[in-house]
């Protein structure tokens, strides 16, 4: 049977080369992929299927699709997988990166001597490898940051609204948006970026350019400027404020609520909470690019008990849960288990 299923598949991932200049290790590749916490059976899939996956083999078409979005999603927003600055002491933070012959050949030093430093029996690269790896992390720093802004521009200037909210906010920062600069992110969205080589850090976007002969570029160009004319002869009307309301950029809000009973609650995950009275304390930042307040932290901060408020407990804490994180950890333990849990019967 194992082999007829294997013939069904006829779908091919082409691109390992590319994600793992990017990833350096297949175990980080399959880490990006392998994980969803709002789906109970994303760890069903075995190492050997997303290994097959990744060397070219036949595989499920879900598979491929996953890996072929990571590799665009990495080329493209490449600053949203770039891991925190190396800390005082980088042994620890660069064996997880990558490995100790990866570091040797990017710093240009013998491998042996890499391992040597790598466990701690020779100094001779202490101080050296410190100012290699800070002096690489700002290079795939900038790169990463430029080509994810790149792309982002990109998005921006091939649609009208998107394009006005970014124009005010330019100008009601103090300054203004040149033709060039419309040009630039036009070639932008024309451009497909390179997926960056960690071990030698260069621009997504490294021939981006704008085409004045291409008519698609021309034309586009004069819808963007024709926007931008008609928007400040109407004195912005219809475009809001990139500013907050009174320059309020952050604030403070508190609310007092009462969960919900069993009718909100089909998969029976909330009954500590039903029906109890609780504050909780909301921390809001304007955005500039959504013109509105975004949650940036929400606390449960005391409860109701017999007419007394309290501190919440531990679960209390968590809040109301709409029915991933709880019924998913039930149902995978079920699953481990082999029975019945919490009466949630294994699917």
């Amino acid at each position: 049977m194992g082999g007829a299923n294997q013939n069904r598949y006829k779908a091919r991932f082409l691109y390992k080369d590319e994600l793992l200049v990017f990833n350096r290790r297949e175990k980080h590749i399959i880490l990006h992929v392998d994980h969803d916490e709002d789906d109970p059976m994303d760890d069903q899939r075995s190492q050997g299927a997303w290994n097959k996956a990744l060397n070219g083999k036949p595989s499920p078409d879900e598979l491929v699709a996953e890996l072929e979005y990571l590799l665009a999603l990495q080329r493209d927003d490449p600053e949203k997988f770039l891991p925190k600055p190396p800390p005082e002491n980088p042994r620890d933070w660069m064996a997880e990166i990558a490995t100790r012959d990866w570091w040797a050949d990017t710093f240009d030093v013998g491998r042996a001597q890499m391992t040597g430093w790598f466990t701690g029996r020779s100094t001779k690269l202490d101080g050296i490898v410190q100012e290699k790896v800070g002096d690489w992390y700002a290079r795939l720093n900038k790169v990463a940051t430029e080509t994810s802004e790149m792309t982002m521009q990109g998005k921006k200037v091939i649609d009208k609204k998107r394009f006005l909210y970014h124009v005010l906010r330019l100008e009601e920062e103090g300054s203004e948006i040149t033709n060039d600069q419309i040009k630039q992110m036009l070639a932008a969205w024309y451009s497909e970026p390179q997926i960056i080589d960690w071990q030698d850090p260069k621009p997504g976007y490294r021939d981006a350019a704008f085409d004045e002969d291409n008519i698609t570029h021309r034309l586009c160009f004069n819808d963007a400027c024709e926007w931008l004319a008609e928007a400040r002869a109407n004195d912005w009307d219809g475009i809001p404020s990139s500013l907050p309301p009174d320059g309020q950029w952050e604030k403070a809000v508190g609310a007092e609520k009462m969960w919900g009973g069993s009718n909100e609650d089909p998969h029976e995950l909330n009954k500590p909470l039903y029906y109890k009275k609780y504050k909780a304390a909301n921390s809001l930042a304007w955005d500039t690019d959504s013109r509105t307040y975004e949650m940036t932290n929400h606390r449960i901060i005391s409860i109701l008990d017999d007419d007394v408020w309290r501190a919440p407990t531990e679960r209390e804490a968590k809040g109301w849960d709409e029915g991933s994180q709880f019924f998913w950890a039930e149902l995978k333990r079920e699953r481990d288990m082999g029975g019945i849990v919490g009466g949630i019967r294994q699917l």
